[in-house]
């Protein structure tokens, strides 16, 4: 066959990302054996130098929906303090010097990070899905995602402190979190668990809950 070449993009595997077509749990080891080879292909370093911003952006998000987050610490390295053939590839404010009248990569750099902290797919929610070992505290606030919901939340000391629901349409909740203790306080009518880490949460009525 012929030899692997690199390339920033991945068109091979967007129905992982971002297309969500297709679960993880179709073939995982295929899964994760191809975004494996992509990024070692797509964002090493060439004498020291990374050949893309945009490549290390788009395996955060790709690891980010499989779920597995060793690596995610290293790909952030290699964009926030890597340089490229342009020189630094971010400045302080996260913004880096593209080639010619372009910004796609560090807004990608931002919607990445946006995939570690938060995932829908359709009633679906993922709270903090793939945070990684360097980040310290995070606090999302009322952020949307499909299926017509508003998310709040807080991960302190590397566990999720609290979970704010508020659906828009009056549309019931699965809601993924490894939270402890999820459905056995106050809102136990409300919060139902389906599978471990996996809950139903029922907000036709009410529209608004904490969890």
């Amino acid at each position: 066959g012929k030899e692997a070449k690199s390339h920033r993009h991945w068109s091979h595997l967007l129905h992982l990302y971002p297309l969500r077509t297709i679960s993880k749990k179709a073939n995982e080891e295929l899964f994760e054996k191809s975004v494996d080879t992509w990024t070692d292909l797509s964002t090493a370093l060439l004498d020291g130098v990374s050949k893309s911003g945009y490549a290390p952006c788009g395996a955060m998000c790709l690891y980010a929906q499989i779920g597995k987050t060793e690596r995610l610490d290293s790909l952030m390295n290699v964009f926030l303090y890597g340089r490229s053939s342009r020189g630094p590839n971010a400045w302080a404010s996260t913004m880096y010097r593209e080639f010619g009248p372009v910004i796609e990569t560090p807004l990608f750099f931002a919607a990445s990070l946006q995939e570690l902290f938060l995932q829908s797919n359709g009633n679906e929610v993922k709270v903090f899905p793939a945070v990684s070992g360097c980040m310290g505290d995070i606090t999302i606030h009322r952020y949307r995602t499909e299926g017509g919901f508003e998310i709040s939340a807080k991960y302190v000391e590397g566990k999720t402190a609290f979970i704010e629901v508020k659906s828009l349409n009056g549309n019931d909740l699965i809601l993924k979190s490894n939270m402890e203790n999820m459905g056995t306080n106050r809102q136990e009518e409300v919060v139902s668990q389906i599978e471990k880490n996996r809950y139903q949460v029922q907000l036709a009525m009410r529209k608004h809950t904490f969890i």
